[in-house]
Parts: C-alpha cells; sequence; structure tokens
C-alpha cells in the first residue's frame, strides 16, 4: 500500500542514525536493548525477561520515531511496525499497548529464528468502502416510518450507530440528509415481521434497512457489516475487523432474518470489559446498540421490588393471595395511578412504557387458603393456574380503563413452572426460570438420570428434579402460550472459581429452547470474578442469537476463533484444556445444579479420576498458551483461566495424597498451589475474599494448601474414599476444624 513507502524509503536513514541515535536507557540489563521513550521501559524488560541470552541482536523499540522519519501517527493505538536490518531490528508503535503486541510478536520470531518485517494495524482498517460501486461518502442517511417515537429512537441509536461505525471502519461520517445516493432506516408495514426480524438490501444504489422496532434495526446494522464487512463479534463489542483495500456492499445483496428469540440479554451485569481492561472503540452514541435487547425485559420479582399500592409479599417467606380481591384491587389502582402520571408527563403508554412487572416474589409458599386452593385443583394442581387468571384479570381490567398495548409480566419459577389449564392472554408474559436445571446435560432430558435440585419440603418430601421435568415444563409452556410471550431465562451461575463450561452442548440447548416455542431468551451468567468460561459461553450466546441459521459445524468453528481472539496464538491448547475439563464434568455420575450453591468445596462436580489422569496436560497447554499469547490482555485472561484448572486439580488430588503419605505428590501440590496464590496477584484478585453470589461473604481460600484443605474442603474428605474408610488424623491445629 502507498501508506508503507515512506517507512520503505525511510530504511536507509534509519540504519544509518541508528548508532549515533541518543536513546533512553531502559531497565534491562541487556545491553542490546535501548528505548526511545520512557513508555517503553515495561516493553523492554519483558522482552529480556522472555529471550534473554537467546537475544543475540541489537534492538531499538519505543513510541517515539521521530528520530527515524517514522510516521507511528499511522498506526491505531494497538497496531506497530517491526523492521530488521542486518544485525539490528527496530521496534515502533504509536502506544504502551501497541509495544506490548509489538515485543510479543517479535519474541515469538526470534524464538522462530528468523525476524521478518512485520506491520501491525497501520491506517484505516477499510481503505475504501462502497455501496453498489459508489463511495460511501456520496451518501447520506435517512430515516422513515410512520411512528415518532421509533423515527427518533432509531435516528439516535442504529443510524447514528451506524455512521459511527462506518467513519471507524474507513474515516467518512455519513452524514443525516440528502444526497445522490441513500441510506435509508425505514420501519416496516409488514406485519411478519418480529421485534427481533432484521432485513438489509441494496436497490439501485440505494442501501435500505428495514425492521419493526428498535432492535431489528440494531440487528440489521450489526449484520451487515458482520456479514458484509468482515466485522468478526460486533454484537459483543470486544470487535475485531479486518483489515482489507475495498469492501463494497454489491448491487443485489439482500438478506431478512427473524432471530429465534425476540430478545437476548444478560439479565445481570457481568462487568467482563472492565475486569480484563476491554475498552470499546467507538463513540458513545455507538455504545448505546450494546446495551439496547429488546423494549420488554424478563419478569423479576415486581410484586417484591415494586410493592405495587404497598402490598409487599415476603422475599422468602410468602406470596400474596392470588384470589383475594382486596389485593386484587390495591394492585390495579397502584399500576392505574402509575399510568395516570406518566401519560400525564406525556409519555405513549406501550411505547415509552410498555411493561408492568407483576411477577411473584422469591419464594415458593402459596396461598392454602381455600379459594387458592380450590384453583390449584381447577388448574390440574398446578400453582401456576391462580397466577395466571389474576395476571389475565388485571390486564383485562386496566385495558377496560383505556390503556391498552401493555404485556404483563409473570414467572414461571419456584414453584409455578408447571404449567396449568387456563391460556395466558397475548399481554401476558410468562418468564420460565431454568432454576435449578442441570448444567451437566442436556436441556432436552436426554442424558439426565439424577437428581439435579432437591425441591423437598416445597414440591413434597423425596422430590428432586432434573432436566426431564425441565424440559416438559418448557414444552408445555410453549404449548399453552401465544407464540410471542413465552420468554427462558437461562441460568449459567459460575458463581466462584469453582466454575463449569457449556460449551460443549450450548447450540443443542438453544436450539432445543427454540424449538419449545420460547419468544425471548435471557441469560444470567454473572462473572464475578471472571472465573472460567463463562465470558466465551455469553459471546457465544449473542452470536448464536444473531445467527439463528447457524449449524452445528459452523458453531464449532465459531469456537474456535472466538477462543483465538480471547486467548491468541495458543488458542487450540486452550480449547483442548476445555474439552478434557468438560470431560471430567460430563464423567462425573450425577446431574448438578446450575446454582452451585457457591460453594468453593465440591466433590460431586468433577470426576475427580478423569481429571487427575488429564491435569498434568491441561496445565501444559494453559502454560504453553500463556507463552503464545499475543497481548497482556490476553496473557491475563489465560492466568485468570488457569486459576479455576490449577485450583480443582489441587482440591481433586489433595485428600488422596495425604491418606496415601505421598510426599512427592503433596510437594507438587504445594507448588501448584503457590503458583495459583501469585497468579492471583497477577490477574488483580484478592484470594482471600473475591466474590461470590451474597450469599457466602466470604469466599476465600487460604495461602497454604494445607489450611485451605483443612479449614474449607473437610467437609468433602470422606468422598474421595469407600463409605466406612478410616481417614488418618489431620495435621496438628486442625484438629477440630469445621
Amino acid at each position: 500500500m502507498k501508506r508503507l513507502l515512506s517507512l520503505t524509503l525511510a530504511a536507509l536513514m534509519l540504519a544509518a542514525s541508528l548508532a549515533s541515535c541518543a536513546v533512553v536507557p531502559s531497565a534491562s540489563t541487556n545491553a542490546r536493548i535501548r528505548v526511545t521513550s520512557s513508555d517503553a521501559l515495561d516493553a523492554a524488560a519483558w522482552l529480556e525477561a522472555r529471550l534473554g541470552e537467546r537475544l543475540t541482536d541489537r534492538v531499538v523499540l519505543g513510541t517515539d520515531a521521530g528520530e527515524y522519519d517514522v510516521n507511528v501517527d499511522t498506526l491505531e493505538s494497538d497496531g506497530f511496525f517491526i523492521r530488521s536490518f542486518g544485525r539490528e531490528d527496530v521496534v515502533f508503535a504509536k502506544t504502551p499497548e501497541g509495544l506490548d503486541r509489538a515485543v510479543r510478536k517479535y519474541a515469538k520470531m526470534v524464538e522462530a529464528g528468523a525476524v521478518a518485517d512485520a506491520t501491525y494495524h497501520e491506517g484505516r482498517r477499510v481503505e475504501r468502502l462502497t455501496i453498489a460501486g459508489n463511495d460511501v461518502s456520496t451518501y447520506a442517511i435517512a430515516v422513515e416510518g410512520a411512528s415518532d417515537y421509533l423515527r427518533s429512537r432509531v435516528t439516535s441509536v442504529a443510524a447514528t450507530g451506524f455512521a459511527d461505525l462506518v467513519e471507524y471502519a474507513c474515516g467518512v461520517r455519513v452524514p443525516f440528509g440528502d444526497a445522490e445516493h441513500k441510506v435509508i432506516f425505514r420501519e416496516t408495514s409488514d406485519k411478519s415481521f418480529k421485534e427481533a426480524t432484521y432485513a438489509y438490501r441494496v436497490e439501485e444504489g440505494d442501501l435500505i434497512f428495514e425492521y419493526s422496532a428498535l432492535l431489528g434495526a440494531i440487528y440489521g446494522v450489526y449484520a451487515l457489516l458482520e456479514n458484509e464487512c468482515g466485522w468478526a463479534e460486533l454484537s459483543f463489542g470486544d470487535d475485531s475487523l479486518a483489515e482489507s483495500d475495498l469492501v463494497d456492499f454489491a448491487e443485489g445483496t439482500s438478506i431478512a432474518v427473524t432471530p429465534p428469540f425476540v430478545n437476548f440479554f444478560e439479565a445481570y451485569d457481568c462487568g467482563y470489559h472492565e475486569k480484563l481492561n476491554m475498552k470499546y472503540t467507538h463513540t458513545a452514541a455507538t455504545r448505546a446498540m450494546y446495551v439496547h435487547y429488546g423494549s420488554t425485559v424478563c419478569a423479576c420479582h415486581g410484586l417484591q421490588n415494586e410493592k405495587w399500592g404497598g402490598v409487599e409479599p415476603g422475599f422468602h417467606t410468602s406470596q400474596i393471595c392470588y384470589t383475594d380481591g382486596v389485593t386484587f384491587d390495591t394492585v390495579k389502582n397502584a399500576i392505574l395511578d402509575r399510568l395516570d402520571t406518566r401519560r400525564e408527563l406525556g409519555d405513549n403508554i406501550g411505547e415509552e412504557l410498555r411493561y408492568i412487572d407483576i411477577s411473584q416474589a422469591d419464594n415458593l409458599r402459596y396461598c392454602k387458603c381455600a379459594k387458592c386452593v380450590k384453583t390449584y385443583g381447577e388448574e390440574g394442581g398446578a400453582w401456576s393456574g391462580a397466577v395466571v387468571r389474576w395476571a389475565n384479570s388485571m390486564a383485562s381490567d386496566i385495558e377496560d380503563e383505556g390503556y391498552g398495548g401493555l404485556r404483563y409480566l409473570i414467572f414461571a419459577y419456584h414453584g409455578t413452572n408447571k404449567p396449568c389449564l387456563t391460556k395466558p392472554r397475548s399481554d401476558v408474559f410468562v418468564t420460565f426460570c431454568l432454576d435449578g436445571h442441570c448444567y451437566r446435560h442436556l436441556l432436552d432430558g436426554s442424558q439426565c438420570q439424577w437428581e439435579s435440585f432437591d425441591m423437598a419440603g416445597y414440591w413434597g418430601q423425596g422430590v428432586s428434579l432434573n432436566n426431564v421435568d425441565y424440559a416438559a415444563w418448557i414444552a408445555g409452556w410453549g404449548e399453552l402460550c401465544d407464540a410471542d410471550n413465552l420468554y427462558v431465562w437461562y441460568y449459567t451461575l459460575n458463581n466462584n472459581i469453582r466454575s463449569y463450561s457449556l460449551i460443549g452442548h450450548m447450540w443443542e440447548d438453544f436450539n432445543f429452547i427454540a424449538d419449545c416455542g420460547a419468544a425471548g431468551l435471557f441469560w444470567e451468567g454473572e462473572e464475578f470474578e471472571g472465573f472460567g468460561v463463562n465470558a466465551l459461553q455469553y459471546r457465544l450466546a449473542m452470536q448464536l442469537q444473531l445467527h439463528p441459521e447457524t449449524t452445528k459445524q459452523e458453531y464449532l468453528s465459531l469456537v474456535g476463533e472466538f477462543f483465538e481472539r480471547e486467548f491468541g496464538d495458543g488458542w487450540r491448547e486452550v480449547l483442548r484444556a476445555v474439552e478434557l475439563w468438560e470431560k471430567a464434568q460430563i464423567a462425573a455420575e450425577n446431574c448438578a445444579n446450575c446454582w452451585g450453591y457457591t460453594t468453593i468445596a465440591d466433590y460431586s462436580s468433577l470426576n475427580w479420576e478423569v481429571y487427575a489422569e488429564h491435569w498434568d496436560e491441561m496445565l501444559a497447554l494453559l502454560e504453553n498458551a500463556i507463552g503464545a499469547a499475543n497481548s497482556a490482555k490476553q496473557e491475563k485472561a489465560l492466568k485468570r483461566l488457569s486459576l479455576t484448572f490449577l485450583y480443582n486439580g489441587c482440591f481433586g488430588e489433595y485428600f488422596p495424597a495425604y491418606e496415601a503419605r505421598d510426599a512427592e505428590t503433596l510437594a507438587k501440590l504445594d507448588e501448584r498451589w503457590t503458583l495459583m496464590i501469585s497468579r492471583f496477584g497477577e490477574v488483580g484478585i484478592d484470594p482471600h475474599g473475591f466474590r461470590g453470589l451474597g450469599f457466602e461473604p466470604d469466599l476465600y481460600i487460604c495461602d497454604t494448601l494445607e489450611e485451605t484443605a483443612f479449614t474449607l474442603w473437610e467437609s468433602e474428605r470422606a468422598k474421595f474414599f469407600p463409605e466406612g474408610t478410616a481417614l488418618r488424623d489431620a495435621p496438628t491445629g486442625y484438629e477440630n476444624a469445621d
């Protein structure tokens, strides 16, 4: 490309000037490394630590290349130049972030035996962008549609976001207004369009997006840029745009897709971006696209949280009486008061205010009065029948008061999972919660043979559940509800360092939920300290939502792509380690509750014989991947992931080694435990107080393996051995540990 010409022409000047140029001494003891700027000292120290005596050529590195007639301003923030001149190499970047990437790239070249010229992220990712052969600079944006509210929202979020992203890609800002050619955002009158349906086409030189709701407009922008521009994982925000000389949205390009779920979002914030220091690359207006996931959320304990008219069921103690007229009228009047107020403020009911949450409190204690019990009997024994009847009446009465177009949110959760006989109205939206389902096996129930969730005392003494039950309940609600008003709340609660992986069967679970007729999917997967692979699962879920046509083979390929972006050149090793981890997870002879109950000591979580068989291999794979990381961010993500593998292995092998008086294994475990504690500090987590779900505020581990084992794991000790095995006394000082 032309932009590289100046660097090539500068090569002779550079080679001649290296010997005489003033440089800033590095912190390194290796005289062959010199830096041109003080912000390169960390990179120099890293390079020396990595290469040591293998570094035989002289290296100059820094973010200041002015003396060499090399323009680093043409680089992106993470971009760099590497050039080799015989026995002298130069590494320049625009920022310390770019320099970090550059020295890692350079180190791998030295280790491979040859240093070659390299350029990374110079200039715009896309040199020229055209639509039907016309330069994008000849276009203007127009937003069309009958709804003032929707036009306003699409303009401020989706259309502005499109302009932001195009400018980021090629440097051209597409304005709003009149021009020779148009980018048209058009609200459709086609009734077949769902809220998430997106369509785009290039027709007579114009680029046209069609949608029925804001979500469809946003998805259309994502899909166009991912499908036609090579912009990977744009929907998550930690995206990667391929470099290209020319991208053309060709005449006749056309696509229309209805995702299986009207709505997808993470119900609880994981803060993953902040934990790994990830930054959105786009403007504030564009970032609004990443936090908008539809106009109706899941049910979330509305009666408990809203306290409509002072009606306040107990958080863990009681539900309201669903057949009591006074309670019904109190809640209804409180809702009407709010609707009146919002209308007086100028809000359009059904647009600015779209839903009312009247879902039950977070417990299983349903009313046992004569009228409620009679209702349960009439509904096939399902407690949900009283809830659905109550919500149907509420929706009907409020509509009679002149407020139509609303959605009323209720749960199928914590006792009301079982579908009833009364059909919910089309404006009563049911959120089915997979609370306690088995994460270890397919959601369709085909693999479960044991219990996942012991609800004794609630469902009935001795009753235990697994995915056979949950699958039947979801399918039953799908048959009972209209096409658009069943949502599923999907749990992946990796509560702490004892996380689990769903990579192996996410694709099957998503397709099963869609086949059952669910219109919305909500994801609860708290990251907390970011252990395990939950963030990758969330990212994969976003892609499955945007691209429902993804086959199983395409999904597996996507897994590889995401692992590579997350973990760098060693991604294959990481994926192999995760596969071995899942092997031990699936081999455990029991079902497993998706909550995990926040415990950091759980014998049942893995098959420890299988895990021990592969533990050395898994750790070696991860260490190789750490050495192959392309950036400090990737290295941090890998070290964070390694904590789970180190912890699991120490937990699984300690008590057998202690009983066998195996000094060699115990020494190995102590060494790995020390590495783990050190690595906690490297990734910025306090091992003595990392967060859990809030039920166990002191989720901690100790500095030594022995102390952790005999103060935190003691309850699981006997499970490693046949029943009745006589165990050794605990070490001195731990005899009375709980």
